[in-house]
């Protein structure tokens, strides 16, 4: 849950929508926050990102793309080494998740999370709706 990614007395930091229309290209896998300044990061406290879907996402349409468990300290140590590039080679053999979301579904996702949205090969315009949360507590 939402409270305990960020504790009950979390802030709300960021409210918007992303959209991605038909034609556009995937973005670059990337991660919001990382373990690179940390005192930075660990002075906003933990940051939460909600996904709300504002209509069906189909794998057509691009979704978010994530990678499971690569939000930690490690994970960031062996992604820095690797060569800049639109796609680390390291994550290529990692599993990862396609958020194929109903409307109204939320997706929760730590800002350290390396993730991207895909290219999107539909006729329609793919929305999220984005609140991002700020743990209160460093």
């Amino acid at each position: 849950s939402l409270q305990a990614a960020v504790g009950a007395a979390a802030n709300l930091c960021e409210l918007s929508v992303i959209s991605s229309d038909p034609g556009a290209e995937a973005q670059p896998t990337h991660c919001d926050t990382s373990y690179q300044g940390a005192a930075a990061d660990v002075a906003i406290g933990r940051l939460v990102s909600v996904f709300v879907a504002l209509q069906d996402i189909t794998a057509e349409m691009g979704p978010t793309q994530v990678w499971p468990r690569t939000h930690g300290r490690e994970e960031h140590s062996l992604l820095s080494l690797q060569p800049k590039s639109d796609f680390p080679a390291v994550l290529r053999d990692r599993p990862t998740e396609l958020a194929l979301l109903r409307t109204g579904d939320a997706l929760l996702m730590d800002s350290r999370l390396w993730h991207r949205g895909g290219a999107n090969k539909s006729r329609s315009r793919r929305s999220l709706l984005v609140l991002s949360f700020v743990s209160s507590e460093g």
